[in-house]
């Protein structure tokens, strides 16, 4: 078990980027494994390892986040306390935000914009327009999820799922 004083300094270093991260751990917080994610924070930034095993360096606090993956808005919204830095998310996530218990409690997110399909393969041209200083993305979908994003230049956090392991890490 890590100890909460470093989780707290990622997640405002991080701001809600982390959160997609954080909240996925914090599902796992009971068991009795170690994270396997990496975050070096300091003065001038910090290093996020995502579940990839890519390292993705931030100089300063993440202000606009874009997210592909279907749950991710609900737990940056709930670590972070708002919607606000949300700036893009999956259609599916949109379509729930209209018509469920979400849209009410931050009634923003129902005008996000979509930035992937159910596939959620990217729309790079809406990413770069929107401008986000992360994308939280599958990083076990192909490289068809990821690759255009990075080449485009933004940083990509990569999650996995499908393991118990994976949804604690």
């Amino acid at each position: 078990m890590i100890d909460s004083t470093p989780r707290r300094t990622v997640l405002r270093g991080l701001g809600a980027g982390a959160a997609a991260l954080a909240g996925a751990g914090a599902l796992g917080a009971c068991s009795s494994r170690e994270p396997r994610q990496e975050v070096k924070a300091g003065a001038a930034g910090f290093t996020l390892t995502d579940q990839r095993g890519q390292k993705i360096r931030f100089d300063g606090p993440v202000e606009r986040i874009a997210t592909a993956i279907i749950p991710a808005p609900s737990m940056i919204a709930a670590v972070d306390g708002s919607h606000a830095r949300i700036v893009g998310i999956n259609e599916s996530t949109l379509q729930a935000n209209k018509e469920g218990i979400f849209g009410t409690l931050f009634p923003e997110s129902r005008k996000t914009a979509t930035i992937a399909g159910a596939d959620f393969l990217p729309n790079v041209e809406t990413v770069v327009d929107l401008a986000p200083d992360v994308v939280v993305q599958w990083g076990d979908q192909g490289e068809e999820a990821i690759a255009p994003l990075e080449n485009a230049g933004f940083k990509v956090i990569g999650l996995t799922y499908g393991t118990q392991e994976q949804m604690e890490a």
